[in-house]
């Protein structure tokens, strides 16, 4: 069995693969908020099992009013 993946271990590995600092925080703040929201504290169990639920909640909750 693998180990959790915590958000703070994903938030790592964001910091590795995602040079723009500004782009980074912006996912980190977002995968922040659907832990949150979710309370699932394996962070590879939520993304493999709430796909659809987390693409509701993303697109409920943030709005782009510049591609409108």
């Amino acid at each position: 069995m693998e180990e959790p993946l915590t958000l703070e271990k994903l938030k790592d590995l964001l910091k590795e693969r995602i040079p723009n600092a500004n782009t980074l925080d912006s996912y980190a703040r977002t995968i922040k908020q659907i832990h949150e929201h979710f309370k699932v504290n394996d962070m590879r169990v939520l993304l493999s099992t709430k796909e659809q639920e987390i693409i509701n909640y993303i697109e409920s909750n943030y709005t782009n009013n510049s591609t409108i």
